[in-house]
C-alpha cells in the first residue's frame, strides 16, 4: 500500500514537470535582431585561446591612431612607444602618467603579455607577426611587471624582461648596485596579475 502510494506520487510529479517545462518551452529563434543586450560572434571579446596568424588581420590601429588593439588577445597596446630607457621605478610612473588616444590607466604588461606578440618565425627583428602596425618597436629589451623568485637568493627582487631582437627572455636584478634601465611598452586591459 505504501509502495503504491509512493509510486502515485512519483507519476503525478513526473506529470507536472513535464506540463510546466513544455508549457515554458519556446522558439529559439531570436524574435528580432541583437539588440544593445545581445551580442553577435563578432562582437564577443577575444579570448587567448585563438590563433590569428596575420598581422593585418589580428591588430586594428585605435584611439585616434595612437594605440593597436590586438583582435588575439584584447589587449589595447601602444602602438609607437618612446625609446626612453628607465628604471623600473620610472617605467610604471611613466605608464601612470601616460595619456594616449584620450586614456589614462597604461601600465607594463606582464612577461606573458609581451610574449604573446613575438613571433619567432619570422627572419629579421624585432620578433613581431608580419603585417604588424606598430611604430618605433626597438630591438632592445623592454620590461614586464612579472617579478620572479630567484631560489639562490631569495630576498633579490628579479624582474622578467623581453628581448625584441630575439623574442627571449631575461631576468634581471633589481638589488644590484647599478639599476637596470629598459625601454617600456605600455598596454591597456587584461589581467596585471604581475604588479
Amino acid at each position: 500500500m505504501r509502495m503504491h502510494k509512493l509510486l502515485s506520487v512519483l507519476v503525478i510529479m513526473a506529470a507536472i514537470f513535464t506540463f510546466a517545462g513544455s508549457a515554458g518551452a519556446g522558439s529559439l529563434t531570436p524574435s528580432a535582431p541583437p539588440g544593445p543586450t545581445m551580442k553577435t560572434l563578432d562582437q564577443i571579446p577575444p579570448a587567448w585561446s585563438q590563433i590569428i596568424p596575420d598581422g593585418a588581420k589580428r591588430f586594428e590601429v585605435v584611439m585616434n591612431g595612437e594605440a593597436v588593439l590586438d583582435k588575439e588577445t584584447g589587449l589595447v597596446w601602444l602602438r609607437s612607444p618612446d625609446a626612453t630607457a628607465r628604471t623600473l621605478e620610472l617605467a610604471h610612473q611613466y605608464c601612470y602618467d601616460l595619456t594616449a588616444g584620450g586614456r589614462q590607466g597604461w601600465r607594463i604588461p606582464t612577461e606573458e603579455e609581451l610574449l604573446s606578440l613575438v613571433d619567432k618565425t619570422v627572419s629579421g627583428s624585432p620578433k613581431l607577426p608580419l603585417g604588424h602596425p606598430f611604430q618605433n618597436i626597438q630591438n632592445n629589451v623592454y620590461w614586464s611587471s612579472t617579478e620572479m623568485l630567484w631560489l639562490f637568493q631569495p630576498s633579490y627582487r628579479y624582474f622578467e624582461t623581453v628581448y625584441m631582437r630575439f623574442g627571449t627572455v631575461m631576468g634581471y636584478n633589481l638589488e644590484s648596485n647599478d639599476a637596470p634601465q629598459f625601454l617600456v611598452w605600455p598596454v591597456r586591459g587584461g589581467n596585471n596579475l604581475g604588479r
